[in-house]
C-alpha cells in the first residue's frame, strides 16, 4: 500500500522503480532507498530518494556509500550491510513508496517498523550525492570511501610521491577515479 503522508529524511522505505518509467540502467526494480528530502512547501506526494544495494561496488568511488544498519530489514531485504547509490537520485511520487511490513500483531493488524540511517552515515550520503552530481569539491571533507587519497580538482588521487612531489602514476587510475598532477584548493 502506498505512503499517503510525508515520512522524516534519512528513513529507509521500499521504493518500487518497476511500476515504470524508468529503463535500464536506471533503477527498475523494488528496492530499500533511503529518503533525503525533507517535505517542501507546495510540492506534497514528491520525495527523493537514494536506492540501496546488497552489493558492494568492484571498485571504491566516492558516491557509493557503506550503509551498516542497526539491524537487518526484513527479507529479501535481509542484509545488515548495504551501498548507497548516490549517483541515482529519484524524485518519486509516494505511490512507489511502502513502509516494511514485519506482519500481523495480536489484534490481526498489520505491523511495521520505521529504520533509519544515522546521522553521521546520512552526512556521507550527502557527501555521496555531490560526488555523484559532479559537484564534490563543494564538500568540506572527503567521504570514508577516499580516505588515503587527496583532493585534486574534484577528484581523488593517490598521495604524493616523495620522490617526485606528485601524486605516483599506476595505470592512471584508482578504484575508478582518474588522477592528475595539479592539486586544488578545495
Amino acid at each position: 500500500m502506498p505512503l499517503k503522508y510525508p515520512v522524516a529524511r534519512r528513513t529507509i522505505l521500499l521504493c518500487d522503480y518497476a511500476l515504470g518509467g524508468f529503463r535500464p540502467p536506471e533503477m527498475i526494480k523494488r528496492r530499500p532507498a533511503i529518503v533525503i528530502s525533507p517535505r517542501l512547501p507546495h510540492r506534497d506526494g514528491l520525495c527523493f530518494v537514494i536506492p540501496l544495494s546488497s552489493s558492494e561496488p568492484e571498485k571504491p568511488v566516492p558516491y557509493v556509500v557503506r550503509v551498516e544498519l542497526p539491524e537487518p530489514l526484513p527479507a529479501p531485504f535481509d542484509h545488515q550491510i548495504c551501498w548507497a547509490k548516490c549517483d541515482m537520485v529519484a524524485t518519486v511520487g509516494y505511490e512507489r513508496l511502502d513502509l516494511f511490513r514485519t506482519g500481523r500483531g495480536e489484534t490481526g493488524r498489520r505491523q511495521y517498523i520505521n529504520p533509519r540511517v544515522s546521522v553521521e552515515i546520512f552526512e556521507e550520503i550527502i557527501q555521496g550525492i555531490l560526488y555523484g552530481l559532479g559537484i564534490g569539491h563543494l564538500t568540506l571533507t572527503p567521504p570514508a570511501s577516499t580516505l588515503g587519497l587527496i583532493a585534486c580538482e574534484g577528484h581523488f588521487v593517490k598521495p604524493q610521491d616523495p620522490a617526485r612531489g606528485r601524486p605516483r602514476h599506476g595505470d592512471n587510475k584508482l578504484g575508478g577515479v582518474s588522477f592528475c598532477h595539479r592539486r586544488s584548493a578545495i
